[in-house]
């Protein structure tokens, strides 16, 4: 009987199309699960990770969970509060010393690749800058500069910078 009807429904309405699952969406760690370590690596390998896991999603992940706001105590949010601040920074401040934002490009297999390359011009010209020397630069290293603060002042985000990440760099985390 069953077969019957699916032969009257496909005379009457054709064959079903083949239904397309959507592709899923990337997964976003939570920055706490991200945040290992990231205070003493190398600012580069920050800087990928931050666009590349998208740090930003996740810290709003971690905002909004169940964990974050009943089981974490008060002071253990202030410390990740204060991390994902100087991480922010940090990328803020490798932004501001590159000519174009890394947009995902038209193959996103590619993207950590513009990613690494947008970090190493940017490494480049802070080494420049602060005059780092041969010296690891790190999210820590680097916020905690005598120099920033007069930096950032006096500069901008490149160009091409998409909107919602303007937003996003001019308010406090």
């Amino acid at each position: 009987m069953l077969s019957s009807i699916q032969r009257i429904e496909n005379h009457l309405l054709g064959k079903r199309p083949e239904t397309v699952s959507p592709s899923p969406l990337p997964k976003v760690d939570p920055f706490t699960v991200n945040s290992k370590g990231i205070q003493t690596r190398p600012m580069t390998d920050v800087f990928v990770r931050f666009f590349d896991e998208d740090f930003r999603a996740g810290f709003e992940l971690d905002k909004r969970s169940e964990e974050w706001k009943d089981d974490m105590e008060e002071k253990d949010r202030k410390v990740y509060k204060n991390l994902f601040a100087k991480v922010k920074r940090a990328v803020r401040f490798f932004l501001f010393h590159v000519d174009k934002f890394p947009l995902v490009p038209d193959d996103p297999s590619k993207y950590k690749e513009v990613l690494r390359r947008t970090a190493a011009d940017a490494e480049e010209r802070i080494r420049h800058t602060l005059e780092f020397g041969d010296k690891k630069i790190s999210a820590y290293t680097l916020v905690n500069h005598p120099n920033i603060k007069d930096l950032e002042n006096n500069m901008n985000l490149p160009v091409n910078t998409p909107e919602d990440w303007q937003k996003f760099f001019k308010t406090k985390s």
